[in-house]
Formats: C-alpha cells, sequence, structure tokens
C-alpha cells in the first residue's frame, strides 16, 4: 500500500515497475501490464526497459496472449541481446502451444522444434540460464518416428512451423 501511495504522488519508472512486479504477485495481471508499459514509457534508457519487457512477456503469458508475450520478450532482446532469460519464456511459450495449433496435416509436437532451437539459444547467449534451459529442452517431446516418416521428414531437414509461430527450424 506505501508503494502504491508513492507511486501515484510521484510516478517515477522504477516505482511503475515495482507495482507491476506486486502486482504480478497479486494474480492482478492487468494492472502489472499497465505498471510494465508505465515503466518503460517513464525509464530513460533501453537497457532500463529490458527487465520490464520481459516481465511484461510473462505477464502476458499468463494471460494467454502468446504472440503479444513473444513480441515483448523479442524487445528485451533486441535491447539485450544476451537475455537468455527471454529466450527462455519464447520456448515456453511454443512449448505450451500444442492445444492452439493443430488442423489440416499439423504434425504433432512440431512446435517443440522451435521451442527446442529457443532454449539452445538462451544457453549459448547467457551461462546463467544453461542449466534450466537444457532441463526444459531435455523433457520436451519431439514428433514421432512414424510422423515424420508418413510426412518424407528426415533429420536435418529444414521445416516450418505455423500457427502462431511461424518459424523454420530443423526436423530432428
Amino acid at each position: 500500500e506505501a508503494l502504491e501511495l508513492v507511486h501515484a504522488a510521484e510516478p517515477g519508472a522504477q516505482s511503475a515497475y515495482l507495482m507491476g512486479n506486486l502486482s504480478l504477485r497479486n494474480n492482478e495481471v492487468d494492472k502489472a501490464i499497465e505498471y510494465f508499459n508505465e515503466a518503460i514509457s517513464l525509464f530513460e534508457t533501453q537497457e532500463q526497459k529490458v527487465d520490464c519487457y520481459y516481465m511484461l512477456g510473462l505477464a502476458y503469458q499468463l494471460q494467454q496472449k502468446y504472440s503479444e508475450a513473444r513480441s515483448a520478450a523479442l524487445q528485451a532482446i533486441k535491447i539485450h541481446p544476451n537475455c537468455g532469460k527471454a529466450y527462455i519464456l519464447i520456448g515456453d511459450l511454443y512449448a505450451t502451444s500444442g492445444n492452439r495449433c493443430g488442423g489440416d496435416d499439423f504434425l504433432p509436437r512440431c512446435y517443440n522444434w522451435a521451442a527446442a532451437d529457443k532454449y539452445a539459444k538462451a544457453a549459448a547467449v547467457d551461462p546463467s540460464c544453461a542449466e534450466t534451459a537444457s532441463e526444459k529442452r531435455a523433457k520436451l517431446a519431439f514428433p514421432s518416428k512414424q510422423d515424420r516418416f508418413v510426412r518424407g521428414l528426415q533429420d536435418g531437414q529444414s521445416f516450418h512451423v505455423g500457427c502462431w509461430i511461424q518459424e523454420t527450424t530443423t526436423v530432428r
């Protein structure tokens, strides 16, 4: 309550960011999004905005707004290319896309190839995230050999993951 009073009296970037974190912890996701956007607009340097964009991505993930969450994470990466946690967030978004993608001749679990790419990138750019990224990557289930065979897919071949993901990856 004290932080809210301070922020209301003198809105600042840091207090908006802290209010966003507090709102997120209290499961007030809409308020958190407002505060993180406010913090982004108030911080003066791009580097100060990295964590705001990442947290904004987490908030959108909680609302299952995956495209918005990815956009926020990509903004963090644009500013700080070694932001491993942002790559992990995108990997998590892809890995949980199963029920969102389907229809036609959709290859089950192909979205996990794209998720694996993001986890590998996180580990490569940020050693502090390597263990978490490797653990998440190890838990992924990929398309079965039969599903790949039926579609004429070979390991190492390029594959486009459709749906909202729209990324090209490698068959594994």
